[in-house]
């Protein structure tokens, strides 16, 4: 968004103005949205070092501290005039090496310890908590690109891979050293076209597929070979017209109509080729249900808000 530079008689024209105002070592700048302050930052500094930062937005307010080289050295986070949240920052020599957040009775809740090779670049993060055993986060990089990201225990949790973009490639899951689940995610221009879910403890593997705007295509799920789950999602124009669904011993098929709003006017469901239930959208949070049986509708159930209004029975001709 570019600013523009107004006098202040125009305030009244804009939705959204930025007011700064400076005094000697001490900046003001506050946000206002149609006339009333939505956000505010001061600023003091020390001959161009700066020494307290405050930022306050709706009720929440968040002071920060600085030490003599411009660093940050403290963070202090208050809701309604409370202090909820304590952050400390230590530094060997120019680099962060850790950061301490205690709540706001002065527990401390956690510690990121930073690890660097001896040329100073930023190697692995690890999050300690107050119980070193139940929380612990690492981060990996290589040349300043995040590899890898852990959460849990020393040997279960979870394991988050990167690619060299920053983009997710495999999710696996530890449990006490040993991988109990793994998804893979291909892209495409940085968007998922396929993933793939390897459950090891159960045999199971599920296999997803999605069009370039995301759209789930296909699902398939397996267990030691055997087929539990198939199932085809058909788009056109942009609309799911088509939903199949394969189990062993059933098929089914939802089928979807769209008024001309492209708003879900009509939805089918057919079991073995057999028709068995439709859908009407009637107007706003209303719809009725027809149930079929030996190919005629029998029973007609109306709701509203969710909630079921009547039921009619009709006669078969």
């Amino acid at each position: 968004m570019t600013l523009e530079t107004i006098e202040e008689y125009r305030i009244d024209e804009f939705p959204y103005v930025l007011l700064v105002i400076k005094e000697g070592e001490r900046e003001t700048r506050v946000l206002t949205k149609d006339g009333v302050e939505y956000k505010r930052w001061e600023l003091e500094t020390d001959r161009g070092r700066p020494l307290r930062k405050r930022v306050v937005e709706s009720d929440e307010d968040t002071v920060t501290l600085y030490n003599y080289a411009g660093r940050v050295e403290e963070e202090r986070t208050y809701r309604e005039g409370n202090l909820i949240e304590k952050k400390e920052f230590s530094y060997s020599g120019n680099l962060l090496s850790e950061a301490r957040v205690y709540d706001g009775e002065g527990h401390i809740l956690y510690r990121d310890i930073y690890y660097r090779d001896r040329d100073g670049r930023l190697m692995r993060i690890v999050r300690k908590g107050v119980e070193q055993e139940r929380q612990v986060s690492a981060y990996s990089f290589w040349e300043g690109n995040i590899l890898e990201e852990w959460h849990g225990s020393n040997n279960s949790g979870l394991l988050f891979r990167f690619n060299e973009r920053g983009d997710v490639i495999a999710k696996e899951r530890w449990v006490e050293g040993e991988l109990q689940e793994r998804e893979e995610f291909f892209l495409r221009d940085d968007k998922p076209i396929r993933t793939v879910k390897d459950n090891y403890k159960t045999g199971r593997k599920t296999v997803t597929t999605f069009t370039p705007d995301g759209d789930m295509t296909g699902l398939i799920t397996t267990e030691k070979g055997r087929l539990i789950e198939e199932v085809e999602f058909i788009y056109r124009n942009g609309l799911l017209k088509e939903k199949r669904r394969r189990v062993p011993g059933m098929r089914e098929t939802w089928r979807y109509e769209y008024d001309q709003d492209d708003e879900l006017a009509i939805e089918e469901y057919w079991a073995d080729n057999t028709l068995r239930k439709v859908i009407v959208y009637t107007g706003e949070n209303s719809y009725y249900e027809e149930l079929y049986r030996g190919g005629s509708a029998f029973l007609r159930i109306y709701y509203k808000d969710e909630q079921k209004v009547k039921e009619e029975f009709l006669l078969e001709e």
